[in-house]
């Protein structure tokens, strides 16, 4: 940080907020030799009197609380210390979860495919196969698998749900209240028609880079063509799972290096890929405004050196996990980037800019699908009337009302049925026996 002047400097050491940011390593935060700041402020005080304004003083010292966090830090800001312990705890991934583990049943309901152990929903009694009908009164069939997480996650507490047991015909009314949970670091792992997975993750928690590299490397050993990797509204605080992953894609692993250095200039650690098989099916990593922590770190680091990865949605929340709280008092801390990111030995900000911005911008709610996809209105059939396929209508069933999912699988099956132009591409394995890796797992809270 540049040498603070003279009028900054006199207002950080009125805050007592100089001293925090020499600590935190931004030596040049105050002036030593600079006056005290008394007679200035009540100089200050005697203009605005004159115009009768009188400025709360804790007013005052809050925003200029702001105002220096975002000299440090453009997207820094000021957090309570209980506001900054929630963020940490989410961060770790533990936060107030119900413990349902959901999929989609064959003919489009939405089941439990089993509860988290000692959570609400498990001492609810709640089992595999229970169908979910509907929360909050709002009902989840016609509704896809992350919209349902979004309600559930949202409902006022406790949360008011409906479910169909196993051979019985009547729904029966429950509330869940969350507990605080540790969170998987994958939410969604499904396999779809058309050689396609998918796989949601909730951030990267401690168990992220084995879990989610060995998932990967099932379903390339299974012949999946590509998988969307859909990291909307991930964190997490694990910078090295991070790099493993994306060493996993990298163009160069081989020179894949990552290190994270303090703001003046001292190391603090480095990371290398993880090692082993190399991942080479096209991913489609799904980002928005909710992706942040080490989960936007991912994206940042596929977008500046992946190998067969695009970008879809739209641009991140800014925040890669490089931030920490730095007190100044009064239960205030600034929460303000304290270290970078260095790839190759070059800042990251400066290879893709602040915010992770996307190959191909998709925002809001699907439109009707066009050309053959879309079916004629009361025939069910295509416009070229052709009836779809049954893999046709289930991929269709899981991916409607999402614009960005279904932007990435139609550029997966583009890609897969090049195979004219790149022999061998698509053509189709032979079929292999199910297995554990085709089950398909939503964890909510």
């Amino acid at each position: 940080m540049s040498r603070a002047c003279p009028p900054v400097a006199r207002a950080l050491r009125a805050l007592g907020v100089a001293s925090a940011l020499v600590a935190a390593g931004f030596a040049a935060a105050a002036d030593a030799e600079a006056p005290d700041p008394s007679a200035e402020f009540e100089a200050l005080q005697t203009v605005l009197r004159r115009y009768g304004l009188d400025p709360d003083p804790a007013a005052l010292s809050g925003g200029l609380r702001e105002a220096v966090a975002r000299a440090v830090d453009p997207d820094g800001r000021v957090l309570t210390v209980a506001e900054l312990e929630a963020l940490r705890a989410a961060r770790r991934g533990r936060a107030p979860d119900l413990g349902l583990l959901l999929e989609r049943t064959p003919e489009g309901q939405v089941a439990l495919a089993g509860t988290i152990e000692d959570s609400p929903a498990a001492r609810a009694g709640l089992v595999r196969g229970v169908l979910l009908e509907s929360v909050g009164g709002r009902y989840v069939a016609d509704r896809g698998l992350d919209e349902v997480v979004r309600m559930l996650r949202e409902a006022e507490t406790p949360v008011q749900l409906e479910v169909v047991e196993p051979g019985v015909s009547a729904p029966r009314a429950l509330e869940l209240s969350p507990a605080v949970l540790a969170r998987p670091s994958i939410a969604t792992a499904e396999a779809w028609p058309r050689r396609l997975a998918y796989l949601r993750l909730d951030g990267l928690f401690d168990d992220a880079a084995p879990a989610v590299a060995a998932r990967l490397r099932d379903w390339q050993e299974e012949g999946r063509f590509g998988v969307i990797l859909d990291l909307r509204g991930a964190g997490g605080e694990r910078i090295d799972a991070a790099a493993a992953l994306a060493g996993l894609l990298a163009e160069r692993p081989e020179e894949y290096t990552l290190a994270v250095e303090a703001m003046d200039g001292s190391a603090v650690e480095e990371f290398m890929a993880v090692a082993g098989e190399r991942v080479s099916m096209p991913v489609m990593t799904l980002i928005d405004g909710r992706t942040e922590g080490a989960a936007e770190l991912l994206a940042a680091l596929l977008r500046a050196s992946g190998r067969g990865v695009m970008l879809i949605g739209a641009a991140t929340a800014g925040d890669y996990g490089l931030r920490e709280g730095i007190p100044v008092g009064d239960d205030a801390v600034l929460y303000v980037r304290t270290r970078r990111i260095l790839l190759d030995g070059h800042e990251i900000s400066e290879v893709i800019g602040g915010r992770v911005r996307p190959h191909l911008a998709v925002e809001g709610r699907a439109r009707p699908d066009d050309g053959e996809r879309a079916p004629t209105p009361g025939t069910g059939r295509n416009r070229n009337g052709r009836e779809p396929s049954p893999d046709d209508r289930a991929l269709r069933l899981r991916i409607r009302d999402d614009a960005a999912l279904q932007r990435a699988a139609d550029i997966l099956l583009g890609l897969k049925a090049m195979d004219r132009f790149l022999p061998g591409v698509g053509a189709e394995p032979t079929p292999a026996a199910p297995s554990d890796a085709d089950a398909r797992r939503q964890a909510v809270p």
